[in-house]
């Protein structure tokens, strides 16, 4: 459960650096990892 959430965190932080430029599109990626993440953690929990 932990490293799921680690993951995620890291994968939002990751995805913020790359698009730095664009927040729109950094809203997209983080709403999009945020219900991934919520599909995982639903799913192994």
């Amino acid at each position: 459960m932990a490293s799921i959430v680690y993951i995620c965190t890291k994968w939002i932080l990751i995805t913020a650096y790359w698009t730095q430029g664009s927040w729109n599109r950094y809203q997209r990626w983080k709403t999009w990892i945020m219900n991934i993440c919520d599909i995982i953690v639903t799913k192994n929990g």
